[in-house]
């Protein structure tokens, strides 16, 4: 800067001190006269420009012997210029960069694309199993109406011949056989049967009612 401070003019509109957002642009390009007349501004305003203005860059890059991209490499890094207003060297490398994520998300879509055919494959796979199973059941579900009509047919023949309807979904008691043998004294649960005589015989005159 303080090299820049001897070399630069210390009075008028272009002194040092009175443009310091100017300083690398007249470091770089000389007077600032010549960028103001090819862009049609004062020399005042192109004192005072951090960076050229993205309508201006073609002017003053043309007028510098420069690329465009060279002069604002924000736009070229953004992609807001083509190939033809870069360096040879950078537009090579950009093509190369453009070619690689072209190849990149080919590459992408085409993945994508196969997941999402073989997605479409599996459910149009799971929708043939459902109408096979929708099918089945329909198929099931007719033959049952077909089988309680015909069961309701028959009912209506037992009672109009007067006859008793079984119901098979009752389970019937079976009564549990007995353990011991025919003709054995010992009955159910080891208790010993007792005849009828046994039973009735009359009480003896010894002993006393049970009631006195």
């Amino acid at each position: 800067m303080r090299t820049a401070a001897h070399i630069m003019p210390q009075r008028g509109p272009l002194a040092f001190w009175r443009r310091p957002c100017g300083v690398r642009l007249f470091r770089h390009w000389g007077d600032c006269s010549r960028i103001a007349a090819a862009c049609n501004v004062t020399p005042q305003a192109v004192s005072q420009w951090k960076r050229v203005p993205t309508h201006h860059v073609e002017t003053v890059s043309r007028l510098l012997g420069i690329t465009p991209d060279r002069l604002r490499p924000d736009l070229a890094q953004r992609k807001l210029m083509t190939t033809s207003s870069m360096d040879p060297r950078d537009a090579a490398t950009a093509q190369a960069q453009r070619d690689e994520r072209l190849d990149q998300l080919t590459a992408e879509l085409d993945a994508a694309r196969l997941v999402a055919q073989q997605a479409n494959v599996r459910t149009q796979s799971a929708l043939t199993r459902l109408e096979e199973a929708r099918l089945t059941y329909e198929q099931a579900r007719s033959e049952y109406r077909a089988k309680r009509a015909a069961i309701t047919r028959l009912h209506r023949q037992l009672r109009d011949a007067g006859l008793p309807i079984p119901d098979f979904d009752a389970d019937p008691v079976q009564p549990e056989p007995s353990r011991s043998l025919p003709g054995s004294p010992a009955g159910i649960g080891g208790v010993k049967t007792t005849d009828q005589k046994s039973v009735d015989r009359t009480p003896s005159k010894l002993s006393p009612p049970r009631n006195s």
